[in-house]
């Protein structure tokens, strides 16, 4: 090929097509141009990329970690010398990108926000900027059922997800991720434990004077200063208790004592809330 034949050479995008694209901060783009004619592509150079910001080659994976509009291209690559035998039509050497981020999720069930087996939930997101709702794409992820964990459905578009979690091993094991875009639905402290959970919080000395289910607060009316050893015993076997106000002594999977000193007010002190 001569010089005059290199200097015809164009650079066009085929891969995503269409402007602007819309997509979630953390989605990953595949791009892919071609040179005309062919036999180039290693001479094209991405700009305008995320993370990572720039790549060569026929092919370029980036992206972008916030909202906000961005341009790429796919040039020539340097030296000067090689910009001068590859030349770009602006308009089919660009991508732009229109990017949002999810700024909340939230879920609810008819049993409030419970995440657990045989409870259809829905959760939604919201957008910033707002408006995009309608293109969030909806994932949840169970580590391929690893801990005996399945949901029906796995994937979703649009502002809601509508999902049921089932155990396929029977247990009472539960892993799962939702997943608006990149953004993570849940974390540790928001999958309560089995909704059929119920505790019974006992003074050691006395009979039970009440019944908890789902370890709602109880308050009780003691003399000032009083020193008082409770129970929580539970219904279901539990990872671990957790007691504000007071402090625990001794706990095994369907059980935990706590001492509290009840000093506050003047009159009368709250005695121990629990938690599973």
């Amino acid at each position: 090929m001569t010089g005059d034949d290199a200097r015809d050479i164009e650079v066009i995008v085929t891969d995503p097509t269409g402007t602007p694209i819309i997509g979630h901060a953390g989605k990953v783009f595949v791009c892919h141009a071609k040179t005309v004619p062919s036999g180039y592509e290693p001479l094209i150079e991405w700009t305008g990329g995320g993370s990572p910001a720039s790549g060569h080659g026929a092919a370029f994976s980036t992206s972008y970690l916030s909202k906000g509009s961005y341009t790429m291209r796919a040039g020539p690559a340097s030296p000067s010398e090689t910009r001068k035998s590859v030349k770009t039509g602006a308009a089919r050497s660009t991508v732009k990108f229109e990017i949002y981020g999810i700024s909340s999720i939230s879920r609810e069930s008819s049993y409030g926000q419970i995440v657990w087996y045989g409870y259809p939930i829905t959760f939604r997101a919201t957008t910033d900027p707002p408006g995009y709702e309608g293109d969030v794409p909806w994932r949840v992820d169970t580590h391929d059922h690893a801990w005996g964990t399945a949901s029906d459905p796995e994937t979703g578009k649009g502002p809601t997800l509508t999902t049921t979690f089932r155990s396929l091993d029977g247990t009472d094991r539960f892993w799962a991720q939702v997943y608006a875009g990149a953004a993570e639905a849940l974390d540790e402290r928001d999958e309560p434990p089995d909704p059929r959970l119920e505790l019974t919080l006992y003074l050691q000395s006395l009979s039970p004077f009440t019944k908890i289910p789902r370890a709602a607060p109880q308050a009780l009316t003691v003399p000032r200063g009083t020193e008082v050893t409770l129970l929580a015993a539970s219904n279901l076997p539990v990872d671990h208790f957790l007691w504000t106000g007071a402090e625990e002594i001794s706990h095994d999977r369907t059980s935990s004592t706590a001492r509290v000193l009840l000093a506050a007010g003047p009159d009368q002190s709250s005695a121990g809330n629990t938690d599973a």
